[in-house]
């Protein structure tokens, strides 16, 4: 795998802790480490409930701030994938999705 030089990023996964979840939390917080803007974006697949710890809150300040991506992560099954940019209108022109 090619490693990618990102500099703004949209990440949308999925919410909750459900073990989806965790991963990509796992990825956004090592994104974070690495100097990457992130917006980060979330979307349902389970009834899970994000615990209240602070490695949740850390993450959780990335979830409401204004962005100007430059870069598309979709953390989902590639099945979902038109119907998540849809969801979120996300632009894909120029992007990396």
């Amino acid at each position: 795998m090619n490693n990618v030089n990102y500099k703004n990023v949209l990440y949308i996964s999925p919410s909750g802790d459900s073990d989806l979840a965790m991963y990509a939390k796992r990825h956004i917080f090592k994104l974070i480490n690495d100097k990457v803007n992130v917006l980060w974006k979330t979307y349902r697949i389970d009834n899970s409930i994000e615990a209240d710890n602070k490695f949740n809150k850390f993450l959780s300040q990335c979830k409401h701030r204004l962005l100007s991506y430059s870069e598309v992560i979709i953390d989902s099954n590639p099945e979902s994938w038109d119907d998540i940019i849809n969801q979120f209108k996300v632009k894909i022109e120029d992007k990396i999705s």
